[in-house]
């Protein structure tokens, strides 16, 4: 996993990085990764067909784009509101 861009391991259950390529989101799901939240708002950053990359490799995909200049707080709602759903399902995720 160190080979993922800024990659952080923040608890067993959690851990972050930067955009991961095809390959790496294969490594992913082989790490026990249940679900991806992406929250990139740019669209030459998100992998092409990045949804179905994730789905194909078994795991859940949620898209919350935050606009990082300017974040809008629905958007942050929406995005803790689906953390904390997700860790209280005791999922492994990769954001």
């Amino acid at each position: 996993m160190k080979d993922i861009l800024n990659f952080i391991q923040i608890d067993k259950n959690l851990a972050t990085a930067g955009q991961p390529t095809k390959q790496q989101f294969k490594q992913i799901a082989k790490k026990g990764y249940e679900v991806v939240i992406n929250l990139s708002m740019n669209k030459k950053g998100i992998l092409k067909e990045e949804d179905k990359i994730v789905m194909r490799n078994g795991m859940i995909y949620y898209h919350i784009p935050i606009t990082w200049q300017k974040p809008e707080l629905e958007r942050l709602e929406l995005f803790l509101e689906t953390l904390k759903m997700l860790q209280k399902q005791k999922k492994k995720i990769f954001i």
